[in-house]
């Protein structure tokens, strides 16, 4: 019976699980981040310490996790530091790494060994997430390197790209894109397939794994996905990785626990806590969180606070860190916006577990008077014409308001013009029409009112036209009698204004006797049997006129009337 030796293929088996299966450990390494002034300055805006160095955590545990990297980052601390990058990320980290008082960084080798931190990251702002925007040691011994477990980054990258995540990856042993031309992997220290990858996407997309350049330095731009070069993992429809030269995932499963046994932990997470956020706040007030009691932590451990302050077991409230044990009671307090519907936000950390208390004020009271708005007279406007004012914008206003108008109509943003009591919005543009009137130099009125504000358009019309003779318009009469005061001009002068004006034939009449008298009064004023004719003419009209405007005509009318009634009555009894 022939034997068979199963000790080459025990061996090489051993070798496919270490070099191409997923570990099947884990590791937990706890990160610290701290901010110098320039990015404290640039993260206030930006929503703060505490929830920025969360979401870039919570990236980097994505990353690993899109790798198939059993790894989790956990956030211990996050705090200012009395430091000003001077521009030069190399300067920076080396300060960092040194801890030395002359630039107060001493104080982060303090916090590190207080909280416990493998890894220690700061953020610095360089006022832009291109050109130089990060550098870290790298780990060049699988006996590991604790004292040189330090990153600098600008945060305006961190904000939009894996920045953070690729120094910490600097940390853990993994090197750039072997086929970039700067400064390319592997990291020959640890082994030969350290190193990022490029690869196109079956969408046709270049893309680059965390690790690599986005710029090859040949000319070819990539866009990053968000893993470690991996040949057990896809993106985009293509394998992100290769087992001879891109896996910097098998790297960091070699290198994890190393790094993560750097220092003893300090910080044990307590079971998930929940603060209930408050609505319908008044403004400016200071608010109290309800209590919660801490527990499932495996030991004391620190607590912190990010834009508001804390009580332990109702002592009094401060915003510096300190521990807490099992049982121990927490309130949170802030004091809510000055602004209507604004809502104000603490996020307390306890361990490596956060919870956000939000207070949100009420809304603003009703509003519906609005800012004062104006409309412009017009003037010089033509006899019986109807006019459009300029539009005015309500403002002011947060509620439905009532609008009205006197002596004319109004549009709502363009519509149909109405004179009925309606509402409008804030936004809302508002025109008046309004007829000009009949007579020559009189004014019209219109008033709007919203919300019990109230402005008036005014239209006035020309004033008469000037006329050779004088006579104001009675260019004819006034050329015959010689005189505008003449008592027969003034008759004809009370006619059309009482009588001709006063209706659209009228109106047309005088229009065509403006065109005609200037020339005819011209012609006949230096004529004395031509100015005779005319008066003879006028006499008549004269006469009815002084009739009509004594209130004669009509009795004359009614009597012509009886006399012929009579006569006809009579006539009829002779008959």
């Amino acid at each position: 019976m022939q034997r068979i030796n199963f000790f080459p293929r025990f061996l090489a088996a051993i070798f496919f699980l270490f070099c191409f299966v997923p570990s099947v450990f884990s590791a937990n390494i706890d990160v610290m981040v701290v901010f110098d002034s320039t990015a404290k300055s640039w993260v206030d805006s930006n929503g703060g310490m505490n929830m920025f160095a969360v979401d870039a955590v919570a990236r980097m545990n994505q990353a690993a996790a899109n790798s198939n990297v059993n790894l989790t980052f956990r956030l211990v601390y996050a705090a200012e530091v009395s430091y000003a990058s001077n521009g030069n990320l190399g300067t920076d980290l080396t300060r960092l790494q040194a801890g030395n008082a002359t630039y107060n960084l001493s104080v982060v080798h303090s916090w590190r060994n207080t909280f416990g931190a493998d890894l220690v990251v700061m953020l610095v702002d360089t006022g832009s997430a291109s050109g130089t925007v990060g550098m870290g040691y790298m780990l060049t011994t699988y006996s590991g390197e604790p004292n040189y477990a330090f990153s600098v980054s600008a945060i305006r990258s961190v904000d939009i790209s894996h920045t953070m995540t690729h120094e910490i990856g600097h940390n853990l042993g993994c090197d750039h894109g072997k086929f970039q031309k700067s400064d390319p992997g592997p990291n020959t220290y640890l082994n030969t397939y350290s190193a990022g990858w490029y690869f196109t996407g079956t969408n046709g997309i270049p893309y680059n794994t965390i690790m690599a350049y986005s710029s090859d330095g040949y000319g070819n731009i990539y866009v990053e996905a968000p893993l470690f070069s991996t040949p057990l993992e896809s993106y985009e429809g293509r394998v992100a990785g290769d087992a001879a030269d891109g896996d910097n995932s098998r790297n960091i499963r070699e290198t994890m626990a190393i790094v993560a046994a750097y220092l003893p932990s300090t910080v044990s997470d307590p079971d998930q806590f929940n603060f209930i956020d408050q609505t319908d706040v008044a403004l400016n007030t200071v608010v109290t969180s309800n209590e919660i009691t801490v527990s499932g932590l495996a030991m004391e451990t620190v607590i912190y606070i990010s834009g508001g302050t804390y009580s332990i077991n109702s002592g009094s409230y401060k915003s510096t860190s300190d521990t807490v044990s099992n049982g121990d009671k927490i309130t949170v307090r802030l004091t809510s916006s000055g602004s209507y519907s604004t809502t104000k936000s603490a996020i307390l950390t306890i361990g490596g577990v956060s919870d956000t208390f939000s207070v949100t004020t009420q809304a603003a009271p009703p509003d519906t008077i609005p800012a004062q708005f104006t409309f412009t007279d017009k003037t010089g406007v033509a006899l019986n014409t109807t006019v459009i004012s300029n539009a005015i914008t309500v403002s002011g206003i947060n509620e439905a308001a009532s609008i009205s108008i006197v002596d004319g109509m109004y549009s709502i943003n363009g519509g149909l013009y109405t004179s009925d009591v309606g509402t409008v919005n804030n936004g809302n543009t508002v025109t008046i029409q309004l007829d000009s009137s009949g007579n020559y130099s009189t004014k019209t009125e219109a008033t709007l009112t919203i919300g019990g504000v109230s402005d008036t358009f005014s239209v006035t019309t020309q004033a008469a036209p000037a006329s050779g003779g004088g006579g104001g318009g009675c260019f004819i009469a006034t050329a015959a009698f010689g005189s505008a005061l003449a008592g027969q001009v003034e008759i004809l002068r009370q006619f059309r204004d009482r009588y001709l004006l006063t209706n659209a034939f009228g109106r047309k009449f005088v229009s065509w006797y403006y065109r005609i008298g200037p020339g005819a009064a011209s012609y006949i004023k230096d004529k004395p049997l031509a100015k005779a004719a005319v008066r003879v003419a006028l006499y008549p009209l004269i006469g009815f006129s002084l009739l009509l405007i004594n209130g004669i005509l009509p009795y004359l009318f009614f009597t012509g009337f009886i006399f012929f009634f009579i006569f006809r009555l009579r006539k009829s009894v002779i008959t």
